[in-house]
């Protein structure tokens, strides 16, 4: 049977260096609240339904890693998908 994995349960073997994410690999469009992120290993996922207000508050954090993790990753607020990696 199938089960979806949580987005813990994905990034949850990015550890390190890996999770590293910079400015350049994080996009956001407004008009679909979809949050893009690359990580440093080149994998790409997709957030959906992120509000803009949760962007800027990504993008002014001092470790987008940090706040990626505690906000966005562990909270599973958001449906996501794999795009690449």
């Amino acid at each position: 049977f199938f089960k979806q994995k949580t987005a813990y349960e994905i990034h949850e073997r990015l550890v390190g260096s890996e999770m590293c994410i910079r400015d350049s690999s994080i996009g956001y469009d407004r008009s679909t609240e979809t949050l893009y992120i690359q990580f440093l290993n080149g994998s790409l996922y997709e957030y959906r339904h992120v509000p803009v207000t949760e962007h800027e508050q990504l993008m002014k954090a001092n470790s987008k890693g940090t706040y990626f993790n505690t906000h966005i990753r562990d909270l599973n607020r958001y449906p996501f998908n794999r795009i690449r990696g």
